[in-house]
């Protein structure tokens, strides 16, 4: 179609043209909300380095890994009149992360989910090295672990 190139979600890929389905994550802030985590947890900027930190190919390595971070409910809800609150996209996110993993969702549970994640990253940083992986995660965990303690009892 003439013209469709300056449509922002159009792009070419050698002689295919084919547009984004970038607005399926319109309905899913969760998704773009666990970016942004993941960015700050890498300590980047934003989700817009998780790229060029990570390679290309990030997301076909890391998108299962990341969908099934458990993430604390108050990351699922939405601010409302001062109260956090489920929405009817947050709630649906909750209910299809917390149940892939066989038990309920506690705080050691949240840490496996995102050792998991950064298992899976390190793998990717470090060409497949499983040792290196997991010093990546392990300190990633602690980290992570150790600010929300700092947070906790501030």
């Amino acid at each position: 179609m003439f013209g469709e190139e300056k449509c922002r979600l159009f792009s070419p890929w050698g002689r295919v043209r084919f547009v984004h389905r970038r607005f399926s994550f319109l309905s899913s802030r969760i998704v773009q909300k666990k970016k942004q985590w993941l960015a700050q947890a890498l300590d980047l900027r934003n989700e817009t380095y998780l790229a060029s930190a990570l390679g290309v190919q990030w997301w076909l390595a890391i998108r299962d890994s990341l969908s099934q971070v458990i993430m604390p409910a108050e990351f699922y809800m939405i601010r409302s009149g001062g109260d956090l609150d489920f929405d009817s996209i947050g709630l649906r996110a909750c209910q299809t992360d917390w149940p892939t993993w066989p038990e309920r969702p506690s705080w050691d549970l949240i840490q496996r989910s995102q050792f998991s994640l950064f298992h899976d990253i390190g793998l990717l940083l470090f060409d497949g090295d499983s040792h290196s992986a997991i010093r990546f995660a392990q300190h990633l965990v602690l980290k992570l672990t150790r600010q929300a303690m700092q947070m906790e009892f501030a």
